[in-house]
């Protein structure tokens, strides 16, 4: 049974949070963790009258300090980075991704970033998807200044 989004309400909530909760419970990490939720979401959110999903693409980030990065996204950020970044320079970490393209099914597989410097508005605008994610949530954008 897939919870549609035109209709979503407390109890599609409750479900979907247990779904969430269980195929979680014996993941080794947090990347493992992550990438279960986004292939759960998928599977589980669809459209009215529909049986595909009504995903195109799930991601899931965390955010992390520069020095809190692992090896491939440290990598991945310096290359961004026109100078040098402080270690306490906070990032979204790239930590699930599944969607419609089998380069979008895994971290490891995606082709764009895997982390994303918070450096400011300017940063985040080189982002489209990140960025309009940011103004639709209603964050404070003047906080990255």
């Amino acid at each position: 049974m897939r919870i549609a989004l035109d209709g979503f309400d407390l109890r599609d909530m409750t479900l979907l949070g247990g779904a969430i909760r269980a195929c979680t419970e014996t993941a080794v990490g947090l990347e493992a963790a992550a990438q279960r939720v986004v292939e759960k979401l998928d599977e589980l959110i669809g459209q009215s009258g529909s049986e595909e999903s009504g995903l195109v693409l799930s991601r899931l980030y965390v955010t992390r300090r520069v020095g809190k990065l692992d090896g491939e996204r440290a990598a991945f950020v310096r290359g961004l980075a026109s100078e040098e970044l402080d270690q306490r320079t906070p990032c979204l970490a790239l930590m699930g991704s599944y969607g419609r393209e089998p380069d979008w099914c895994g971290v490891h597989q995606s082709r764009g970033p895997v982390a994303i410097p918070l450096l400011g508005i300017e940063s985040l605008e080189r982002q489209p998807l990140v960025w309009r994610l940011f103004q639709q949530a209603g964050l404070d954008m003047g906080a990255l200044q």
